[in-house]
C-alpha cells in the first residue's frame, strides 16, 4: 500500500469558508528522528530508525473510536476552533462560535485535549467556553493537565493555604502571566456587578493591604529554606526566593500595563477562585475532570513526558491510580505534585535538571504494551514531530497554536493542528504549518486489511 491510498482516510474539512485558512489535502510519511537529548552511539541510532520504520512494527492496539488530540490551544478560540474543522469530527455552518456540530463521527470519536489550555490569550474563559460547548454537544473529552493549567490551580488553592511556607509563594509565582486572565474576569464579570459585590471582593482596598493579603510574610524565606530543605536543592530553594521578589514587581507591573490597580486585579483573583473552585462556579468542571493522563491501547497520552520513577509507578497505580493520585496532591500537597516526580508529567522537556528517563524506563513502559507516547509541550513550527526515545515513540503535537506564539516565532496566520488515531491503523499530522498531512502506519498490514 502506498501513501497515496491513505488520501481516502483524510477529513474532509467542512467549514473552511469560515476560517481564513488553508488545509493540506495530500499525505506523505511521517518522518522519524531519534531524540537528540539522548547519549546513543550511531550505530545504535541507526538501528533504531530502522526498528521504527513505518512497516515492522505489529501487534499495536488500535482504539474502538478514532482519537483526536488538540494540544498547547493556549487560550486561542480561534486556533481551538479551525483545529476542529481540521479533525473532520465537526461542521461549522456560521461565523459565530455556536455555529459547529458535531459530525455522525464526532459522536463516537474520543477527543482529548492534551493540557495547556490556560495563558498567553487572547482569551481563556472563551476557551473554555468553546470546549463546554463541545461537552454539551456530549462529545466523549479528555483534558489532560498542562504545566500552565496547574500553575494556574495551584495558585488559586495556595491563597488559601498562606500559613505554610512551601505553598505561600504559589500564587505570586505564576501571577505575571495570571495578569491578563484577571483582566480578562474584572471586564467580563466584576465590572458588570453591583458596588456591594466589588467591595466584598476587595475592590476597595489599599495597594498595601492588597500585599499582605497576597505576597509572603516577611518571614517567609527563612521559613521556606527551612521547609525545602531536602526536598528541593539548596540552588533551587535560593531560586525560587529570588523569583518570588522579581515576580512580585513584573506582577504589579502588568497590572499598571493593562490598566488595573491592585485591589481591581484582587477582586478579579477573589472571583476567579468563586469561578473555578467553588462547587458552583461556571468552570467547576474543568479541574474536576483534568486528568494527569490517559491510556487507550497502546497509547499514553501527557502532556510533556514520563521518568523512570513515573513509568514504574504507572505500571504499580495504573493509569486510574495515578489519576486519583494527582487529584489528591493538587489538593492536599501542591509542592510535591508540582517538585516531585508526578510533575515531570506535566513539566519535563528531558533537560538534564528534569528527572531521568532512561532506557529502563522505556523497556517498562513496552514491555506492558504501550508503544507511543503522545504529548505537547514543546512547540514546533512545521507541525508535528514523531521522536524515538529508547525505542517508545513520542508524537510531539504541540504545533504553535495560539496567536501570541506565532506572532513571536515569526509563524503566519492563524494556528490548526489536529493528531488523528485512526482505528484503522494509522496516525495523521494536520497542521496549517505543513503542506501534507503526516501519516504513520506502524502496523501495515493491518491498515492495508482496514482499507480493502
Amino acid at each position: 500500500m502506498t501513501y497515496r491510498h491513505l488520501e481516502a482516510l483524510l477529513p474532509t474539512y467542512k467549514g473552511l469558508e469560515w476560517q481564513d485558512l488553508e488545509l493540506p489535502r495530500q499525505v506523505c510519511p511521517w518522518p522519524v528522528q531519534i531524540a537528540s537529548d539522548l547519549a546513543l552511539d550511531h550505530l545504535e541510532e541507526r538501528d533504531q530508525i530502522r526498528e521504527h520504520s513505518p512497516v515492522c512494527e505489529d501487534n499495536w492496539q488500535w482504539p474502538k473510536n478514532d482519537i483526536v488530540v488538540f494540544t498547547d490551544l493556549h487560550a486561542d478560540g480561534d486556533a481551538f476552533v479551525s483545529s476542529l474543522v481540521a479533525s473532520g469530527y465537526i461542521t461549522k455552518h456560521g461565523p459565530e462560535d455556536s455555529d459547529f456540530i458535531l459530525t455522525k463521527r464526532g459522536k463516537k470519536c474520543r477527543f482529548v485535549i492534551n493540557g495547556d489550555c490556560f495563558d498567553k490569550g487572547p482569551s481563556n474563559l472563551r476557551l473554555l467556553q468553546l470546549i463546554h460547548q463541545l461537552m454539551n454537544q456530549k462529545a466523549k473529552l479528555k483534558i489532560i493537565a498542562g504545566n500552565h493549567d496547574i500553575r494556574f490551580a495551584i495558585g488559586m488553592r495556595s491563597l488559601k493555604n498562606r500559613s505554610n511556607p512551601l505553598l505561600s509563594h504559589l500564587f505570586i509565582r505564576m501571577a505575571p502571566k495570571g495578569a491578563s486572565f484577571f483582566k480578562e474576569i474584572y471586564d467580563d464579570y466584576i465590572i458588570h456587578m453591583p458596588l456591594k459585590k466589588r467591595v466584598k471582593l476587595g475592590e476597595t482596598l489599599s495597594d498595601n493591604e492588597v500585599r499582605q493579603r497576597l505576597y509572603p510574610n516577611a518571614d517567609w524565606e527563612n521559613l521556606f529554606r527551612k521547609a525545602a530543605k531536602g526536598l528541593i536543592k539548596d540552588s533551587k530553594i535560593e531560586k525560587e526566593i529570588d523569583g518570588v521578589h522579581k515576580k512580585q514587581i513584573r506582577f504589579e507591573g502588568r497590572c499598571k500595563e493593562l490598566g488595573m490597580t491592585l485591589p481591581m486585579a484582587y477582586a478579579a483573583i477573589n472571583y476567579w477562585q468563586d469561578l473555578f473552585l467553588s462547587s458552583k462556579g461556571e468552570f467547576s468542571w474543568f479541574f474536576k475532570k483534568m486528568k494527569l493522563m490517559y491510556a487507550n491501547g497502546s497509547f499514553l497520552f501527557m502532556h510533556a513526558g514520563i521518568d523512570d520513577v513515573m513509568a514504574k509507578r504507572l505500571i504499580k497505580k495504573g493509569v486510574d491510580g495515578l489519576n486519583k493520585k494527582f487529584h489528591k496532591e493538587l489538593k492536599q500537597d501542591p509542592f510535591n505534585l508540582y517538585y516531585g516526580p508526578m510533575g515531570n508529567i506535566f513539566r519535563t522537556k528531558y533537560r538534564e535538571n528534569d528527572h531521568d528517563f532512561t532506557r529502563e524506563g522505556a523497556n517498562i513502559l513496552t514491555n506492558c504494551g504501550y508503544k507511543a507516547i503522545v504529548q505537547g509541550h514543546c512547540n514546533r513550527h512545521q507541525g508535528q514531530e514523531l521522536v524515538v526515545r529508547y525505542g517508545l515513540l513520542n508524537f510531539e503535537c504541540d504545533a504553535s497554536l495560539d496567536i501570541q506564539t506565532r506572532i513571536k516565532e515569526g509563524l503566519v496566520g492563524k494556528g490548526a493542528a489536529t493528531t488523528l488515531i485512526k482505528k484503522s491503523g494509522v496516525i495523521l499530522g494536520i497542521s496549517v504549518d505543513y503542506p501534507f498531512v503526516k501519516a504513520y502506519l506502524p502496523d501495515a498490514e493491518l491498515a492495508t486489511q482496514r482499507l480493502q
